[in-house]
């Protein structure tokens, strides 16, 4: 009895080992087998003489929005291209500062940020965005076609959408000086007020926000102001929101 026991032990212990030795080298050959000879490569995705900036896929991830000033770089405005080709079409042609530029969850709609005033040169109107320049909300297909202001809500940069696409996320510019809260706000798309989710203890801004996936995280950042209109001392902080985005 005793060496039929032994038998069994170095029979199943045989076994293990042998499914041992064949799990690992699958996976050895699967590791080896790899192809090593086409390593990760950064690509150009456009080449166009100028100031690029502002990059955003499209939700398939075939198509990216971004901002380009032209080739004398005098006006900034919103331009898509389709991703390995360096074909490009220009969406918006208006003599303000076009920037931010951000899909819809749809990919039927590009939402972008306009300049409140006109500069003659970029560069001054880079500074006027800066120093005194609010932007405001606008949305255009990404085939082209005429742009329709959303809102007059006063935006200072990067915005962002609902999962759902029923509302735009955005930071108030505390620029706009009107004494409102520069917090977090959702502007409907489909009409209505824009309705605060975050609240600033001064001298705190809020700006630059975006949802989780799930729509149920906003996440942003928070500086602190040491002087006027410069941020310090800046942290992202993340906001739980329901079913109701409230």
């Amino acid at each position: 009895i005793g060496s039929r026991r032994q038998r069994r032990l170095m029979i199943a212990t045989s076994v293990t080992l042998g499914l041992a030795v064949l799990v690992s080298g699958t996976a050895w050959l699967l590791w080896s087998s790899r192809d090593v000879r086409n390593p990760l490569r950064v690509l150009p995705l456009t080449t166009l003489t100028g100031e690029e900036d502002w990059p955003t896929f499209s939700p398939d991830g075939e198509q990216v929005a971004f901002v380009w000033s032209g080739v004398e770089r005098t006006n900034s405005d919103i331009y898509v291209t389709i991703v390995g080709t360096f074909d490009y079409r220009r969406l918006t042609t208006d003599p303000a500062v076009d920037y931010a530029p951000s899909w819809s969850p749809d990919g039927r709609q590009i939402a972008f940020l306009r300049t409140a005033r006109v500069e003659p040169k970029l560069e001054q109107a880079r500074q006027g965005r800066r120093e005194g320049g609010s932007g405001r909300i606008h949305l255009i297909s990404p085939l082209g076609g005429s742009d329709l202001k959303l809102s007059d809500f006063p935006v200072s940069t990067k915005i962002g959408w609902s999962p759902d696409g029923r509302f735009i996320v955005a930071g108030r510019d505390i620029r706009a000086g009107d004494g409102t809260d520069p917090g977090i706000y959702l502007i409907p798309v489909f009409g209505g007020e824009p309705r605060a989710i975050t609240r600033t203890k001064p001298p705190a801004w809020h700006f630059s926000p975006a949802f989780s996936p799930d729509g149920h995280r906003i996440a942003y950042a928070s500086c602190i102001l040491s002087g006027p209109h410069r941020p310090s001392e800046c942290d992202i902080n993340v906001v739980d929101v329901d079913d109701a985005f409230a």
